[in-house]
């Protein structure tokens, strides 16, 4: 048996006999009518014989014994975890971090939903407009669904089921629009550049519709082309006559005028527009096209809406196969994280909608976060109303979506953790967080409720974990092996300061008024009615670091404030 353990043993022996006396002096006070403590009360050596001093005495030393076992509980703890942190060393490794866009697997049952929307946009069958809206909150993966939706698409286009349609892929990333573009332009420009990425020769196919998409304009162009053709060859002809009777050099002078006139109509109405496409030809014919909207005379001419539908009939019957026998090749468009547009970039993007929705050649899949859309639209029409804002939101959504679809959001986040933990490592052979860490991670991030809770928070909160864990190897290579920092500790509490900010700073505050080797847990007694109610009753992860030591904190804090502002 070692020191430790001997020492524990008395400790608590002596424990045993405290509370027996304890007990003791409690049963004399309250069942003992016979006692009467009238003649002690006002006499000092009566006052220290009685069973209330004994009581008070009895309880600092069951305290200070409390203490001391609690102290070497944590001792062997950090013992424990010392020697498993140097025999596990040699299969360290710093894994990998998750990227926010990275797929995971079906972890929340979703691509069933997923491949069933798939078949109804690729069957010929289906009647388009087929346009579907998929509402979650902000960091819920609604981008992981369109993912799932896009990767069946794409195995139906490869497999070539019987019914189906060949079906392009679009996709529109809504952050990168800004407030001082045309949200349609940019939605237009993203089909051009899919357009110029899936088919051989865009330009020319382009070029060929758009020419002869108007054939009033195109004849109009070509008509002073024709005049001046006729006009040469009339001069030239009446000149010739008239100069028989001329001599030769004014034959030759007319005959070379005439001859320069033909050769300068034909550089102005053919070499010099032909030189023109073959300098376009380096830029992308998305850029050209939402260039030309800009121009003040088309704008005038023509109005901007007028505009993006003569440019979008144009794309469709240069890209899509029988465009006019019935059209066998369809486009899907998806609309990712409109919730990071500004609330004028969303109003935008519904009116632009109304360019699109018509057009039974393209399915539009369009994602955004329900709340915020709430509220944007109650601050564009000035809805206070609950009942009535639902009320508007539901007819308003009806105009533009054929299929609302709201993402279930009731996870599994204990599965969820498992994952993430488990694939932050690739080999099988090395580890990031030993078994002991991912269960004080998990133990933790379980406790916080659910509304606090999205797929995205977790990805980060075990990212910035991942980080925390190498810089905590890097700092104990430098130290004495017996003042490691304990990594378990360090995630609980980062857990907590994560989500419980202001907490977190009260608690500080009291440790640096209490001694440093006091665990979390003794400062119930220095707080008021009101923090213990905040603190513990309303915080169940409390439980999880109420036996950190105010020295272990003060170490986790410089790490944690790497990752969370304290102001």
């Amino acid at each position: 048996m070692n020191t430790d353990d001997r020492s524990l043993e008395i400790l608590v022996k002596r424990k045993d006999d405290i509370e027996s006396s304890v007990d003791y002096l409690n049963n004399i006070i309250n069942y003992d009518h016979d006692y009467d403590d009238t003649d002690w009360k006002y006499e000092v050596e009566a006052y220290y014989n009685s069973p209330e001093y004994q009581l008070s005495e009895l309880g600092v030393q069951l305290d200070e014994i409390n203490s001391q076992i609690q102290r070497i509980y944590l001792n062997k703890e950090k013992t424990e975890y010392k020697n498993e942190y140097d025999v596990k060393m040699e299969n360290y490794s710093k894994g990998h971090m998750l990227s926010d866009s990275a797929k995971t697997e079906d972890l929340f049952d979703r691509k069933s939903c997923a491949k069933t929307i798939a078949r109804y946009i690729v069957d010929e069958k289906t009647m388009a407009p087929f346009n579907i809206g998929i509402f979650a909150p902000w960091g819920e993966g609604k981008t992981t669904f369109m993912n799932y939706v896009s990767d069946e698409i794409k195995l139906f286009n490869e497999d070539k089921y019987d019914n189906t349609l060949k079906t392009h892929i679009v996709n529109y990333d809504a952050s990168e629009y800004e407030d001082q573009d045309k949200i349609w332009a940019s939605l237009l420009k993203s089909l051009f550049i899919t357009y110029e990425a899936s088919i051989s020769f865009p330009k020319i196919r382009y070029k060929y519709y758009q020419y002869f998409s108007n054939w009033k304009k195109s004849i109009k162009n070509i008509t002073p082309f024709f005049f001046s053709i006729i006009f040469i060859l009339l001069f030239s002809f009446v000149g010739t006559s008239l100069t028989n009777d001329f001599s030769k050099q004014w034959k030759i002078l007319i005959g070379g005028a005439a001859t320069v006139s033909a050769v300068l109509v034909f550089i102005t109405n053919f070499v010099v527009p032909g030189i023109k496409v073959l300098l376009q030809t380096s830029v992308p014919l998305s850029n050209m096209i939402i260039n030309s909207i800009s121009l003040p005379n088309y704008i005038e001419k023509l109005g901007e809406r007028e505009c993006i539908k003569m440019d979008l009939q144009i794309l469709l019957k240069a890209w899509l196969k029988n465009y006019k026998l019935g059209c066998n090749e369809r486009i899907v468009l998806f609309i990712d994280d409109l919730d990071r547009c500004s609330e004028k970039g969303v109003i935008e993007f519904f009116q632009s909608l109304q360019l699109f929705l018509k057009v039974p050649q393209i399915v539009i899949v369009f994602a955004i976060d329900y709340g915020y859309l709430k509220k944007t639209l109650n601050k564009e029409f000035t809805i206070t109303d609950e009942a009535e804002s639902d009320e508007y939101i539901s007819e308003y959504l009806d105009k533009y979506i054929n299929i609302p679809l709201f993402l279930n959001t009731s996870i599994d986040y204990e599965v969820f953790l498992d994952y993430l933990l488990e694939n932050i490592i690739i080999d099988n052979n090395t580890f990031a967080f030993s078994e002991g860490e991912k269960q004080a991670i998990k133990k933790c991030l379980l406790t916080i409720p659910t509304k606090l809770l999205t797929p995205r928070k977790i990805k980060k909160i075990i990212n910035m974990l991942l980080f925390s864990k190498e810089l905590c190897v890097l700092i104990n290579q430098n130290r004495d092996k017996t003042n490691i920092v304990d990594f378990r500790g360090y995630s609980r509490w980062f857990v907590f300061s994560y989500f419980y900010v202001d907490i977190t700073k009260k608690l500080i505050e009291k440790l640096t008024a209490c001694n440093q080797h006091q665990i979390l847990l003794s400062l119930e007694e220095s707080l008021s009615s009101k923090e213990k109610i905040e603190l513990f009753l309303n915080t169940q992860i409390f439980s999880e670091i109420s036996s950190l030591r105010g020295i272990d904190i003060y170490e986790y804090e410089k790490m944690v404030r790497g990752f969370i502002n304290r102001r």
